[in-house]
């Protein structure tokens, strides 16, 4: 387990409700993840740096996805222009 944070104290026993969800549960690119626990009987909820085991969908550079599209469209010009002068 990673480093934790005491989130939030409450008297002891009385929340009756949890978080749902977190809004940006993950962090340092997708590698670490917040996980909560919660100690009802101490009145604490602890928030903890974890490793995350689901890996990141990767996504390719932008240059890569670009020069694809441009040489794509290139190809598709030369094509275009062989079969007008034909």
């Amino acid at each position: 387990m990673g480093k934790e944070f005491a989130f939030l104290d409450f008297t002891p026993g009385e929340p009756s409700s949890s978080f749902a969800s977190f809004l940006n549960q993950t962090f340092d690119n997708g590698l670490e993840k917040w996980a909560h626990t919660y100690n009802n009987a101490g009145g604490d909820v602890f928030l903890t740096a974890e490793a995350n085991t689901a890996s990141p969908t990767a996504e390719p550079a932008s240059l890569l996805l670009m020069g694809t599209g441009l040489l794509g469209l290139v190809l598709f010009a030369r094509r275009l222009s062989t079969k007008l002068v034909d």
